[in-house]
């Protein structure tokens, strides 16, 4: 039987968050231009942005695995869960 995340993991979930800006609720990023490390620097928006990679780390807390992938709506989903 699959486990429930209790509510008070839920409060640690949300209160772990890491966002440099110091907002209440984590902000969506919908900008296209980011200071991303060397080495990353040309990546497009929807596979690397603060927003998704915030919702992949919750995903993760939530469902208690390593890592988790998040893609935009499209191709990439489809073709990735052949």
């Amino acid at each position: 039987m699959d486990e429930v995340v209790k509510l008070s993991e839920w409060d640690e979930i949300l209160k772990s968050r890491k966002d440099s800006t110091g907002s209440l609720r984590f902000p969506i990023y919908s900008g296209s231009a980011f200071n991303l490390p060397e080495g990353e620097r040309y990546h497009y928006t929807r596979e690397n942005n603060p927003t998704v990679k915030e919702l992949s780390r919750i995903i993760s807390l939530t469902e208690r695995s390593e890592k988790t992938t998040v893609f935009s709506p499209g191709m990439a989903a489809i073709s990735t869960s052949f």
